[in-house]
């Protein structure tokens, strides 16, 4: 019995010992203690983080590749494509600009199904000075004036570089500082995950990709970061010293709305979902340049401070609203949610600054095993939609992406469904709810084309 008791003391002594010993190792560790160098190092390499973010951000949205007579586009599961292949090629310089060329239709289609040509798209056009900035470790080593293109052809058999602008066909060659061997840019386009034939046919002032054969695409579910109002009035409105002290919150049929500074800035947030919109009346007017106003724009994406920023594409700037979009994109194709999931709309205007986005944001992917979707080719697309009094001749846009739903057990679960969104005048209409006879197409819609319809 003695026995037995003094085993037992000597274990708990041994416990004590050992919590002791943890606990200066926890307590003593520098990293805990955030000594100065560590604190010094922690700065530089959040600068490089948010550097790399911007990078990231202002990459190409697709990527097609053209072997003989086939085009295929190339997607990967694990990110985007576009930001693979600029791992392998951010190295390069431009040493300039060659004047621009301006291309007939003939020849230009002719540059889009050229064997040995590697594509990488935007949405919509960027500018010349933010690709400059953004997409290559160091700038062009001589600057160039401001212009806007939309797709960066790479010409793997003649080791050539031009940025091109789909809508008036004007293309500009880059010269390289020096040439440069194409073998890892090549071994690049081997992390495909999944490939699919495409042609691309003009609608209006754009190339589309029109899909060959069916789509089947990995759908996803992922957990929702939500966000409440109060994080937005204290990042939006005022932080730290400058933290709002007077926020007046008032019910306006379905939406909070919190004001400051004599309403010269409102959050107005709506009760039945996350939607927000953010306007500061107090503002000076936009820049004149482009440029400028995306990186703007940025800065007021940053300040949401949204967790997944490194999934978010620039989309694109509308030089009549003044509008700059940025989507969340997940395995290289973009989600589209009815009530703005996944994007970020900054309006700068001579009267104001208005920015609309949701609360809720992707957090983590859950692991549900592998369920994929298959959607028909284009050509049967448009069969589908006529049969169901869709005018096809009122399409100015198709777009491969994912819809956003929330998962109808749990509101803090975000199912992800790839879908095709059809784009009529300034709304993007989910065709399955054209083809159930769900939703009709309507002329009412009078946001840009974030707009979904219900």
């Amino acid at each position: 019995m003695k026995f037995r008791d003094l085993l037992l003391r000597l274990a708990l002594i041994t416990a004590v010992i050992a919590s002791l010993v943890f606990t200066y190792l926890i307590w003593f560790n520098p990293a805990h203690l955030e000594r100065r160098a560590t604190t010094s190092t922690a700065v530089k390499t959040s600068a490089v983080a948010s550097t790399r973010q911007e990078t990231h951000v202002f990459l190409p949205t697709a990527v097609y590749v053209q072997k003989g007579e086939s085009k295929r586009l190339l997607l990967r599961s694990t990110g985007r494509m576009s930001a693979h292949l600029h791992r392998a090629i951010e190295g390069w310089r431009v040493s300039g600009v060659e004047p621009v060329v301006k291309n007939n239709s003939d020849d230009y289609a002719a540059m889009l199904d050229q064997d040995g040509m590697v594509e990488m798209v935007y949405e919509r056009p960027i500018t010349w000075q933010l690709f400059n900035k953004y997409y290559f470790k160091k700038a062009a080593v001589h600057g160039h004036g401001e212009f806007t293109f939309n797709r960066i052809f790479v010409d793997t058999i003649h080791n050539a570089v031009t940025l091109g602008n789909d809508s008036n066909r004007r293309t500009r060659r880059l010269k390289m500082q020096k040439k440069y061997d194409l073998d890892k840019f090549e071994d690049a386009l081997t992390a495909a995950t999944s490939t699919y034939p495409i042609s691309e046919e003009r609608i209006g002032n754009k190339e589309v990709p029109f899909f060959k054969i069916a789509v089947t695409v990995n759908a996803y579910t992922y957990m929702m970061d939500t966000q409440g109002a109060s994080h937005y009035v204290n990042s939006l409105m005022g932080s730290g010293s400058s933290a709002p002290s007077a926020i007046d919150a008032k019910q306006i049929d379905n939406q909070t709305v919190y004001t400051m500074s004599n309403n010269n800035q409102r959050l107005a947030v709506d009760r039945n979902d996350s939607r927000m919109r953010y306007e500061n009346f107090a503002i000076e007017g936009p820049a004149k340049s482009m440029t400028r106003n995306v990186e703007n724009a940025y800065d007021d994406l940053q300040n949401l401070s949204i967790k997944q920023l490194r999934g978010i594409s620039f989309y694109g700037y509308d030089t009549k609203t003044q509008a700059a979009t940025f989507r969340m994109t997940v395995a290289g194709l973009p989600i589209i949610g009815q009530k703005m999931q996944g994007a970020v709309i900054v309006t700068h205007t001579n009267a104001s600054k208005r920015i609309e986005f949701s609360g809720d944001n992707l957090s983590v992917a859950i692991p549900t095993g592998t369920s994929r979707v298959t959607l028909p080719n284009t050509n049967e697309l448009y069969t589908q939609l006529a049969n169901h009094g869709v005018d096809t001749t009122q399409i100015s846009n198709i777009v491969l992406a994912y819809a956003w739903n929330e998962a109808s057990d749990n509101a803090q679960v975000a199912q992800l469904t790839p879908t095709y969104f059809i784009k009529i005048g300034t709304k993007f209409y989910d065709y399955r709810k054209l083809v159930d006879n769900s939703v009709k197409v309507t002329d009412t819609a009078t946001d840009d084309d974030a707009q979904v319809a219900n």
